[in-house]
């Protein structure tokens, strides 16, 4: 999920949009699992 963005950011040697990515896909993750628990 969301790995081509990632592993395109790091083609570009883009350190920042490769964190920015890897940040978006967890706290995505994360709110998922929140709602989940909480339902």
């Amino acid at each position: 999920m969301g790995t081509s963005l990632a592993h395109r950011a790091r083609c570009e040697g883009s350190v920042t949009a490769n964190v920015f990515e890897f940040v978006r896909v967890f706290v995505k993750e994360f709110v998922f699992e929140f709602m989940r628990v909480f339902e």
